[in-house]
């Protein structure tokens, strides 16, 4: 090869290397450079919520300076878009976002506009023509109720809006005041006072507790969604807010209805139900799945991660190809819709009491550990299998966190203990009491106490027969017992190919841990517990929401 060719193919490489090595800096550099940009007075108490975006499709501009964009931020809560520092500046000095009661003058709340940056399939409200075709800037749609309207059109719709279907279910910004966060646990503001709007009947707000975590990091994709259809103070985030203190003003406005959507995996479900529990003025609630196993979920008709008729994959590959915003948001408007419309259905819970007794040579300390079961509670082996995956993956960097690795993880712990046989002879390391009668157990390696008829990521364990005398139900004040053999026995249960040994119900256990450490889990939270004494009672009745499947 000629030199002269060699030093042109050289030059080449190194430019390359050169670029690749700066683009790595870039994006290592990136979230610090941004997260000071946000943090930056003027932008963070401007009332907007912004958001990076790094890839916006083609058709989108700035709102200041209404060049086309192609990357910049966007506010998740009025969705206005700046391409640049200087553009979101001047947005958060002269833009104000839909949440900022100095636009109100009266108890009754203005439309919102937004102008631009509507998409193909948005359809005026006036003349049912589509909206947002010219390019550039053009035409409205409303940050509270998201009707789309041209401009010309724009003059024959009222001045004050209804916030669309959804009007009872949205706190306008007049209608509340707020308390600013006061604790380490409380880091957004919380609704001090709240009154019913003057111009909707049943008023029953919707909240939204969400994880941000779960799902992949679907949870915080949801959220930013559910900010652009509701009021954002409804939308709760559970790493920053304290969720008993959030929901304070319930109980001292006992005339004021709500409904809460849990947004989660079924250990979020079951802590954040166990914080409402405080309230005398409780909501009902309704579960959106974001976790692996979803079970509660599933039996009352929200689906999993997948499926069901809110598919929450679809709102997430939107999120992510940036894709329709309004198609997005139709999809929690639906969701919404089916809230309200949705069945309440008592479910019970049940309280987990652990007793210890901690002896040293001059005296002997009892403490009492208590826990709350609203999916189920399990000691042996499935508990084994979580634990390994909750210690595997609390090393396991966020980047590599998904649903996917959590099925490998069950998969590779199983496997493990196949060999391993942790509690092989479980039968003879403990002794079980049902409402006052000791149980002879058989040869097992675990044992589940199920409240709900979906264990395991949809597996339906307790099969029941014609005249079935012991049924399943959500709130006869008691749970049902059964035992599997082993790890591989619950892997031909999840696949259907075996059936669980069952050993009957009861409205109180009593469970003896003799002379060896065990592993328990509870919805999924799992732990080794010492030998100790377990009491298992009913604690309560909560309303939960069941989505009325279509005819």
């Amino acid at each position: 090869m000629p030199e002269p060719l060699e030093d042109v193919l050289s030059g080449i490489a190194i430019c390359g290397a050169l670029a690749a090595s700066l683009y790595g800096l870039r994006l290592i550099t990136a979230p610090i450079r941004n997260k000071s940009i946000l943090n930056d007075p003027v932008v963070a108490k401007s009332g907007h919520s912004w958001v990076i975006e790094p890839f916006m499709h083609k058709g989108h501009f700035c709102s200041i300076c209404e060049q086309n964009l192609t990357g910049g931020y966007s506010c998740s809560q009025c969705r206005i878009r700046v391409d640049d520092i200087r553009c979101l500046h001047l947005a958060s000095k002269t833009v104000q976002c839909k949440v900022n009661v100095k636009t109100m003058t009266t108890r009754r709340l203005k439309h919102h506009w937004v102008l631009g940056n509507l998409e193909p399939d948005d359809f005026c409200s006036i003349c049912d023509e589509p909206c947002g075709e010219e390019l550039g800037l053009s035409d409205f749609w409303c940050a509270w109720c998201c009707r789309a309207v041209h401009t010309d059109c724009k003059r024959e719709l009222p001045e004050i809006c209804d916030r669309g279907v959804h009007g009872r279910a949205v706190i306008p910004p007049n209608c509340m005041t707020l308390r600013k966060c006061g604790s380490r646990n409380q880091k957004e503001p919380v609704i001090e006072t709240i009154t019913a709007p003057p111009d909707v009947d049943n008023f029953e707000p919707i909240f939204v507790v969400i994880n941000p975590k779960s799902g992949s990091g679907a949870g915080d994709a949801v959220m930013k969604v559910f900010k652009g259809v509701l009021h954002p103070i409804q939308v709760m985030d559970v790493l920053r807010c304290n969720i008993r203190s959030s929901f304070r003003f319930l109980d001292e406005n006992p005339e004021i209805k709500s409904r809460v959507i849990i947004c989660g995996g079924d250990g979020t479900i079951s802590s954040v139900m166990s914080d409402l529990e405080s309230l005398s003025n409780r909501p009902s609630i309704a579960t959106l799945p974001l976790g692996t196993g979803n079970d509660l979920s599933r039996i009352l008709n929200w689906g999993t991660e997948s499926d069901g008729q809110f598919s929450l994959k679809e709102v997430v590959l939107h999120l992510l190809t940036r894709r329709q915003i309004i198609g997005r948001q139709l999809k929690i408007m639906k969701l919404v819709t089916e809230i309200q419309e949705a069945q309440i259905q008592p479910l019970d819970r049940w309280r987990i009491a652990i007793d210890t007794t901690r002896r040293s040579i001059t005296s002997e300390h009892v403490s009492t550990r208590v826990e709350t079961m609203t999916n189920y509670f399990s000691l042996g082996v499935d508990a084994r299998v979580t634990f390994g995956m909750q210690t595997t993956r609390g090393s396991v960097p966020k980047a590599l966190s998904s649903r996917f690795l959590n099925k490998m993880l069950f998969f590779t712990f199983g496997t493990v203990d196949l060999f391993t046989r942790t509690h092989s002879g479980l039968e003879k390391k403990i002794e079980l009491i049902l409402d006052g009668k000791t149980i002879e157990l058989p040869e097992i390696e675990g044992l589940v106490f199920l409240n709900i008829q979906c264990w395991g990521a949809g597996v339906k364990v307790w099969r029941e027969t014609e005249n079935d005398p012991q049924p399943q139900k959500l709130d006869d004040k008691k749970f049902e017992v059964f035992a599997v053999r082993s790890s591989f026995h619950i892997a031909k249960l999840q696949v259907g190919m075996s059936s669980p040994l069952r050993i009957g119900q009861a409205s109180e256990a009593t469970i003896r841990l003799l002379n060896e450490s065990v592993h328990m889990q509870a919805d999924g939270e799992a732990w080794l517990q010492p030998p100790s004494t377990v009491t298992i009672t009913h604690k309560c009745q909560t309303n939960m929401l069941r989505r009325i499947e279509p005819s």
